[in-house]
C-alpha cells in the first residue's frame, strides 16, 4: 500500500497508508473531509549513506596552488599587485600584467 499525504478542509496535513483505489479518509484531527496532495517520488537503494562534507573554499590555498614551485611568477604577481595598489590602474603600458606575454596572449604555466 502506498503512503499518501492528505490535507483536510481545516488545514491539517496528515499521511496515511491506503490502497491506490481507496477514497480519501476523513481528517483524524478534526473529522473534516480531505484530499490528496501531490508529492514527489522517493527512491533510494540500500541504507542511507552519510553525505560527504563539501570542501570549504579557501583563497589562500588557491593562491598557494597557483604559484607552487614558481617563485619568479609569485614575485612578479606581488610586484604587479603592489603597483596596482599604489597607482589604482588596472592594466596599462607602464604596468603590464605578469600573466601576459608580449603578444598579449595569456601565458599558461
Amino acid at each position: 500500500m502506498p503512503l499518501y499525504v492528505f490535507r483536510c478542509a481545516g488545514g491539517h496535513d496528515f499521511e496515511m497508508l491506503i490502497p491506490m483505489s481507496g477514497d480519501a479518509p476523513d481528517c483524524p484531527a478534526c473529522g473534516e473531509s480531505s484530499r490528496k496532495l501531490p508529492t514527489t517520488f522517493g527512491y533510494h537503494s540500500g541504507a542511507a549513506r552519510p553525505r560527504k562534507p563539501q570542501p570549504t573554499f579557501n583563497p589562500t590555498d588557491v593562491w598557494r596552488e597557483a604559484f607552487a614551485g614558481r617563485p619568479d611568477r609569485l614575485r612578479r604577481e606581488v610586484e604587479f599587485r603592489e603597483k596596482l595598489a599604489r597607482t589604482g590602474k588596472r592594466e596599462s603600458d607602464d604596468i603590464p600584467s605578469p600573466d601576459r606575454n608580449l603578444t598579449g596572449g595569456v601565458v599558461l604555466g
